[in-house]
């Protein structure tokens, strides 16, 4: 998306928050309380940095915690 000319925040907000709602679950995509969350963390913005998102330095997902500089492995 970002490659063909759209903004990496409208990028990342079209391929979670907004790819939820036209699911039908407009409780995916959000960190609030009383909603699901699975989180992905990254050492540089995305917004800034769209590559980074292809190195994430942190995810948690159903609970477990997983870490590592160089991608994930279970923490």
């Amino acid at each position: 998306m970002v490659e063909f000319g759209q903004d990496p925040e409208d990028a990342l907000a079209a391929t979670t928050y907004n790819a939820a709602v036209q699911l039908d679950h407009p409780d995916l995509g959000v960190v609030e309380a009383g909603t699901p969350a699975d989180v992905v963390g990254y050492s540089r913005d995305p917004r800034d940095d769209i590559g980074a998102v292809g190195s994430p330095s942190l995810v948690v997902k159903d609970g477990e915690v997983y870490r590592s500089p160089r991608g994930c492995s279970r923490v």
